[in-house]
């Protein structure tokens, strides 16, 4: 029986239309599955097969794209592609009916939404993952990605190599260009995203412009799963680690003290958010600590000024607002952390604070401007004294404020009046100003890791 159909497209030299189907055993390669012929001078397609009632899905059938002897490409790449399938049959297969007896059917009008790569376009390459040890036993790793279209029916297999701690995918030929993916490791034959490396939620990202291994991560060697045990149950997760549940990095593994109390030394950097977490548990529910459990009165400072707002909660996860160096203890039965902060760095900007007010002396004009850079009204900052220092003179009636470049927070007469001379300064009638009641000169100093102190002295 002719089966035939019409595509109005143009195909490549080393492409085909491929048939397959009940009638075939669904056969993907050459040896089973039929290639396409055109009849000269037409858009119509066809192929020739015996048909058989008896088998149950002899009428069910897919088209796709593939690639054909031309394209010098491997026998294992001949054939089938099922990605590239035609419009009529990309979700489920497409069926046709024959009475039993007529010799042509027709399978009406076929597209197909992209085309095939061209090969010359395509390298051999086997992509590399290096870990920091051997997995354990019963582990085995996989590459997800737009190399395998995300099939998580489909992982590609990363087997180890000699050396304990790479492990290679089989060489497959790819197109050359950028590529997205993320390597997943878990035991038994059902896919999961349980222990996945890339960049949390991100996936990682590469180029591939060559034939060879390809190392995944830039050879960045990644930590293996570990077997929990009471010494490593856990761990830090956050974006210190990529949110990783799973963690053989003694960095982010608490020590066990006894079996309530484990400890953790940690410095952190600017803005990176954390919780701890039972070391390779992946549901969120069953155990974790956040911001609620951590925070106000078991937080400690040592050594340092306290910084307001230190840390934050950012939907459960404890926010860092400065890099710290901390000891962290925590409690398993009460689910309780204590956090003791033993150092806080802070970058300071230096040109950070400055004076905004009318007729600090006799002669200026009013001057509102909070993002001026101009040196007579910008507080100077002062390294060995952690400091922010200004002296300036105002003349009588003069008012101002102080503020954060660009911004209007900082200093009012709410905000300095307990700590300022009132034999020279006083409240505005509105807006919160300081006013000057005498003309004078004035050394300003602002201090404390969060700015949140000020000093007023008034110079002879």
């Amino acid at each position: 029986v002719t089966l035939y159909w019409t595509y109005t497209g143009n195909l490549p030299a080393y492409t085909s239309m491929w048939f397959t189907g009940g009638a075939t055993s669904w056969g993907e390669r050459s040896d089973k599955a039929l290639e396409a012929q055109r009849l000269e001078g037409t858009s119509v397609y066809y192929v020739q097969l015996p048909l058989d009632k008896t088998v149950s899905d002899y009428n069910q059938y897919k088209i796709t794209l593939g690639y054909n002897d031309a394209s010098e490409l491997p026998d294992s790449m001949i054939g089938i592609n099922w990605d590239h399938a035609s419009s009529k049959c990309t979700s489920a297969n497409a069926t046709f009916t024959w009475d039993g007896e007529t010799q042509r059917v027709d399978l009406g009008t076929h597209s197909f939404a992209n085309s095939m790569t061209n090969p010359a376009n395509l390298v051999l390459v086997s992509f590399v993952v290096k870990f920091d040890g051997t997995l354990p036993k019963g582990y085995n790793a996989y590459l997800m990605g737009t190399m395998n279209g995300w099939n998580e029916s489909k992982p590609i297999l990363l087997s180890v190599r000699e050396d304990g701690q790479s492990y290679a995918s089989e060489e497959m030929y790819v197109e050359k260009g950028a590529i997205e993916y993320k390597v997943v490791v878990y035991t038994g034959s059902k896919f999961s995203w349980d222990t996945q490396y890339g960049n949390g939620s991100v996936n990682a990202t590469g180029t591939i412009t060559k034939a060879g291994d390809f190392e995944l991560f830039g050879g960045t060697e990644q930590s293996a799963p570990v077997v929990v045990t009471d010494e490593n149950r856990y761990i830090l997760v956050g974006s210190i680690a990529g949110w990783n549940v799973q963690q053989s990095n003694t960095k982010y593994v608490f020590t066990r003290i006894d079996s309530d109390t484990y400890k953790l030394n940690y410095t952190f950097a600017k803005d990176e958010e954390f919780k701890v977490k039972m070391n390779g548990e992946s549901n969120w529910d069953k155990y974790q600590i956040g911001y609620t459990a951590a925070i106000n009165s078991n937080t400690t400072f040592e050594g340092v000024d306290k910084v307001s707002n230190l840390f934050s909660n950012s939907g459960g996860n404890i926010a860092v607002k400065y890099a710290c160096t901390t000891e962290i203890t925590l409690h398993v039965a009460s689910k309780k952390l204590e956090i003791k902060v033993t150092a806080v760095t802070v970058t300071h900007d230096p040109d950070n604070w400055i004076i905004v007010g009318s007729f600090f002396k006799d002669g200026d004009p009013d001057w509102w401007n909070n993002s001026s850079t101009t040196s007579t009204y910008q507080f100077t900052w002062n390294e060995a004294d952690q400091n922010y220092t200004i002296t300036i003179s105002f003349s009588a009636n003069a008012q101002f404020k102080i503020v954060k470049r660009g911004t209007w927070n900082g200093y009012d007469w709410n905000a300095v009046s307990s700590v300022i001379d009132t034999t020279y300064f006083k409240a505005a009638s509105s807006d919160g100003n300081i006013q000057v009641s005498k003309a004078c000169t004035v050394k300003i100093t602002i201090s404390g890791i969060d700015a949140t102190s000020i000093k007023f002295e008034v110079q002879p």
